[in-house]
This record gives C-alpha cells, sequence and structure tokens, in this order.
C-alpha cells in the first residue's frame, strides 16, 4: 500500500524517498507507521500511539515515512513538530523515530534540514536515545535535559 503523499517528496536514493504525509492522509498511513514508531513510544511515557495519530491528524504534528519504492514498503517512520520558543527561534524537532535497514536511510536528515529551511526554521533539534548521537555525528547535544518523576 503506497503512502499518500503530499505535493514533495524527496529522493535518498535511487528507489528510497522520504514523504511527509499529510494530516489527511495520516489515517490511512498510520497501520504502515504505528509499528515503526511503537518502539520509541514505549520509551517515554509523555507519548501515546493514539495521541500521537491525533496529534499528526490535527496538523500538531507531521509524519514522515521513508519509503521504498522498489520493494512498496516502508523502511522508517518519523514523528515531528515545529515549534518556535518565546524568542523566535524555531526548530523543527525530530520527536520519535523508527524504522528498518537504517543504513539505507540515515542520511534522510539533510532532506528534513532543507524542509526545515524553507518552514523558516532556524534549527533542527532531535529527541532520542543516546546512541542516536553515534549514527548522527553533525548532531551535539547543546543541552540536557533532567527529570525526576514525583508521582
Amino acid at each position: 500500500m503506497e503512502p499518500q503523499l503530499e505535493e514533495r517528496s524527496f529522493h535518498l536514493s535511487s528507489s528510497v524517498e522520504l514523504v511527509r504525509v499529510p494530516k489527511d492522509g495520516v489515517s490511512k498511513a498510520w497501520p504502515l507507521a504505528a509499528p515503526l514508531l511503537e518502539k520509541a513510544v514505549n520509551r517515554t511515557e509523555k507519548v501515546t500511539l493514539s495521541g500521537l495519530r491525533e496529534s499528526m491528524i490535527s496538523g500538531d504534528m507531521q509524519l514522515w515515512l521513508v519509503y521504498d519504492t522498489a520493494s512498496n514498503s516502508v523502511l522508517a517512520a518519523c514523528g515531528t513538530e515545529l515549534a518556535t520558543y518565546v524568542s523566535g527561534f524555531k526548530t523543527a524537532r525530530l520527536l520519535l523515530l523508527g524504522g528498518l535497514d537504517l543504513d539505507r536511510w540515515a542520511f534522510f536528515l539533510a532532506n528534513f534540514e532543507k524542509w526545515a529551511k524553507e518552514e523558516g526554521c532556524d534549527a533542527v533539534e532531535m529527541v532520542g536515545r543516546k546512541g542516536w548521537g553515534k549514527m548522527f555525528p553533525d548532531y551535539e547535544p547543546i543541552e540536557h535535559w533532567f527529570a525526576k518523576e514525583i508521582r
């Protein structure tokens, strides 16, 4: 089942492309994306799969798929959001990412950065486990977030 594509996609290689699913296509693409995002969602209590889906349908977040046209399959799914700090600094945040065959699509970030720049962003932020730092060495930790559960 080929995902409903927005007016624009980014070709990562001859058969792999990064596509942004429009909010009215999220429900159709969700069965392909949810299994890939589930592991990332399960690592946090801040997001649920159903809440993520609703945020994407409403347009508060974006759903991206890495699609392999040769095998007609989805290799990865990503949940993002645009955010503007009170200073006016605008960022595109990669909040959840999951997929298969990372070596075939890890370079998608350059295409995502291009989209973020077109959206007027000043930076791209990535939230994820520490191991992502090894996969994406151009991204460096600039802050540490600390948390304490108080329930």
